[in-house]
């Protein structure tokens, strides 16, 4: 008797899991999805997506991806969108009625990459697990507009209950369970170079723009370095002496005689030497080490695109994202400059011949120490608020 309950209750299971479809698409509402359609429109094979993950957990709000253009032309995009496979189909994911974009039209110059941010909040979905994937729909003509793009990028990804993530631990905790922080994929040993694709990954998805975080340990000098990069800002957090200290960096910059990545408030360190700005470590630079060729190259390239696109010498982060002072190199001089909130402007231009300033440092998180110095050695200091755009007396 307890042989054949036991096979029906079986057999009940089976015929359950079936008649409830336990693939995807099982028991979700499509009533507000729409068959993906893309016809007339091609994938590029010098165009290339991916996405920060192959898995993201139930309930990530923000999902971020990677657009390169190894084309010979500059390529315009439109607004990134979800799709849902459910039975082997495709279904576009809406957007929620009333949403506003940002009227400014995207591009991507020849041989680039950029990044962005795919909200599901502002989705009409509930974003169950299964398997997805994201559709950047580009053209070529600038005249043109998203309406009539002819070009898709792809790619899929999945969503999981759990996504595997790296789990921090305290520093002083990590410090002494190497073992434990090599297992998950967390730690550098800076005399071994254990783990160097730790150290690649960060520096090739904060090149792209999207936020990235690694931690390294030097067992030898008893130090820990935890590392953030978010909103064009790298954070070094570094336990020593039984003592954490925070510094923020602007670049990365690769050095052409020993070939390591250095984090920089310098666009070009070398650069900055030569002409006398004040370049101290490791107010302005920190010596991250060797990185991976393909990583090196795209960092030159930063380095030379910022140099032709732009006129900024230096930029100080104040203690995070939030706040920064720069020097931008002008016809008749340089100037200092100043971030707060997202919104920037250019202060003052002095004269090279004259009291000019020559370095940055972060007071508190909202002011700076601006150093000026002339041609016959003398020197002189203020303090910039950029809470108002003023000098401090």
């Amino acid at each position: 008797m307890m042989k054949h309950s036991l096979r029906v209750l079986a057999t009940l299971l089976i015929v359950l899991v079936f008649s409830t479809g336990c693939g995807a698409g099982a028991g979700v509402d499509l009533s507000k999805l729409e068959k993906a359609e893309h016809s007339g429109q091609t994938e590029e094979a010098q165009v290339s997506l991916v996405m920060d993950y192959p898995e993201y957990a139930a309930g990530d709000t923000e999902i971020y991806w990677i657009l390169e253009n190894a084309t010979d032309k500059t390529l315009y995009w439109g607004i990134p969108q979800f799709e849902y496979r459910s039975d082997d189909t495709w279904y576009t994911v809406p957007i929620k009625a009333g949403t506003a974009f940002t009227m400014s039209q995207p591009f991507l110059p020849a041989g680039r990459r950029t990044s962005g941010k795919a909200d599901t909040e502002i989705r009409d979905f509930s974003f169950p697990t299964g398997h997805y994937r994201l559709v950047v729909p580009f053209w070529y003509d600038e005249s043109k507009t998203a309406e009539s793009a002819d070009h898709i990028a792809v790619a899929e990804f999945d969503i999981v209950k759990k996504a595997k993530r790296v789990e921090y631990v305290q520093f002083v905790e990590q410090l002494y369970d190497q073992e434990a922080g090599l297992d998950t994929g967390l730690v550098y040993i800076r005399d071994t170079i254990e783990g160097q694709e730790v150290i690649d990954r960060f520096l090739d998805r904060s090149l792209c723009g999207v936020p990235a975080e690694m931690r390294l340990i030097d067992p030898a000098e008893d130090i820990i370095q935890h590392f953030y990069y978010q909103n064009g800002c790298w954070t070094v957090q570094e336990y020593k002496d039984r003592a954490v200290t925070t510094h923020c960096y602007s670049f990365l910059y690769v050095d052409p005689d020993i070939e390591e990545v250095y984090l920089s408030n310098f666009l070009d360190i070398q650069e900055a030497e030569d002409q006398g700005f004040l370049v101290s470590d490791p107010e302005d630079v920190f010596q991250l080490g060797p990185a991976a060729e393909a990583v090196t190259e795209e960092i030159r390239k930063t380095t030379e695109w910022n140099r032709e696109t732009g006129s900024v010498i230096m930029k100080a982060f104040l203690y995070g994202d939030v706040a920064s002072i720069g020097l931008y190199r002008m016809e008749d001089g340089i100037a200092v400059g100043y971030d707060y909130n997202g919104s920037g402007q250019i202060l003052e231009s002095f004269a090279m011949d004259g009291l000019h300033p020559i370095g940055v440092r972060a007071v508190l998180e909202t002011t700076g120490l601006v150093t000026f110095a002339s041609p016959d050695g003398q020197t002189d200091r203020r303090i910039l608020d950029v809470t108002t755009g003023q000098w401090v007396e």
